[in-house]
């Protein structure tokens, strides 16, 4: 398989993979709960083991992909995802499931670091904020099919075997890659033995877009984990307000895309990005004013914030080169999984120390916005280092 866009496909299948596994447990948690005889902590843990590994393993990830390639990796690690899958489906206890969802988590990390590198390989500059966006649309629609189907399959028979059918999108995924798959041509030896390396200005450069990377999705996390308590206080009952906090989700694997497109097509990634933010964080802020119905501003959210996923995304393909991509792609991911490890219990205090859905709310608009520092950060440090690269340059031998 060497046509780019083909291999855009299988990327999706892959990471669609991921969305698909850490959804799994919520649409069938009752029966889990039952069967395993554990509470809603022990459930809370479960489902925080899938995102967990990437605050450690993400960095060494890209090491690894460095190594030995991408694709053994990527088979191995979608081959962890489906056994982590089929493991917490088999599971006689908490202990069994904890070991199949944290091998699962394991698996979801390196695949994304992986993914990402493999995007930047096949792609041109002008096209990879519309490939990454196209990658990324897999998760809201993984998720979105994970609740939509799952609980049903649960009810028609248990909430194992809905568990274990997830297994076949990462086994799909793993036999077209293993059949299909080629890897683009890698540069040669020599360029191996410099995969450790990262210039100061590099680390600058992807930690700041890790950083927005991580900002942004937070905030967007903190919304939908803490806007259905506001929409409950202003009157909504609890089954509505997920519905209308769903919509976003539904939304996204049209409107990331669209966004990544319009990117790419204009090239102007920094207005597009930055009125993206803007927007949402406007748009965010609000909602728990009561000014404007609910819906119609989530309807807005979920347009506005098309082209931020493949926007952002693409920066480290401005950084990094063939030969440090999987290295600096695990560093992006490790800022990212770090912050995303630790804002949610955040705004968890925020609400019981105020007692206001609307305070966490405030506090997710201002997370949205904060995503434009790092971005002002990234444009900085890359504006600075563009006179010592081209001094490097005229430099003889």
């Amino acid at each position: 398989m060497s046509n780019r866009w083909n291999v855009l496909a299988l990327l999706f299948l892959a990471r669609l993979s991921s969305p698909v596994h850490f959804m799994s447990l919520p649409p069938i948690a009752p029966e889990l709960l039952t069967d395993l005889g554990i509470g809603h902590a022990e459930l809370g843990w479960l489902l925080g083991l899938s995102s967990l590994p990437g605050v450690f393993l993400a960095l060494p990830g890209g090491w690894l992909g460095q190594r030995l390639g991408d694709k053994p990796v990527v088979m191995a690690s979608l081959a962890l995802i489906a056994f982590g899958s089929l493991l917490v489906a088999a599971s006689p206890s908490f202990g069994v499931a904890v070991v199949g969802r944290l091998l699962g988590g394991i698996g979801i990390v390196v695949l994304h670091v992986q993914v990402g590198r493999m995007v930047l390989d096949w792609f041109s500059p002008r096209e990879t904020a519309t490939a990454m966006a196209v990658t990324l649309s897999s998760w809201p629609l993984g998720i979105g099919l994970a609740l939509a189907l799952l609980g049903a399959v649960g009810e028609a028979s248990s909430w194992r075997v809905a568990v274990g059918i997830t297994a076949v999108v990462p086994l799909a995924a793993l036999l077209v890659i293993s059949l299909a798959y080629r890897p683009v041509p890698r540069p040669g030896a020599a360029s191996r033995e410099r995969h450790w390396t990262l210039s100061r200005a590099e680390l600058g450069l992807i930690g700041s877009a890790g950083s927005a990377w991580m900002t942004w999705n937070a905030g967007f996390i903190v919304l939908v984990s803490f806007a259905p308590l506001l929409l409950v206080e202003q009157g909504s009952s609890l089954v509505a307000a997920g519905i209308v906090m769903s919509v976003p989700l539904w939304l996204s694997p049209i409107a990331i895309p669209l966004g990544g497109y319009l990117i790419d097509r204009t090239g102007r990634a920094d207005l597009l990005i930055g009125t993206a933010i803007v927007g949402s964080a406007v748009v965010v802020a609000l909602l728990p004013l009561g000014w404007v119905p609910a819906l119609a501003l989530v309807v807005l959210l979920g347009i506005v914030r098309g082209p931020c996923a493949g926007g952002i995304n693409a920066l480290p393909g401005e950084v990094l080169q063939p030969h440090n991509r999987s290295l600096g792609m695990g560093l992006y991911q490790t800022v990212y999984y770090a912050g995303m490890t630790l804002v949610p219990p955040l705004a968890g205090h925020l609400q019981g120390a105020t007692g206001s859905a609307a305070a966490v709310i405030w506090f997710s608009a201002a997370l949205t916005a904060a995503a434009l520092l790092p971005l002002w950060t990234f444009r900085w440090i890359q504006r600075a280092r563009r006179p010592d690269v081209a001094r490097e340059a005229k430099q003889p031998g």
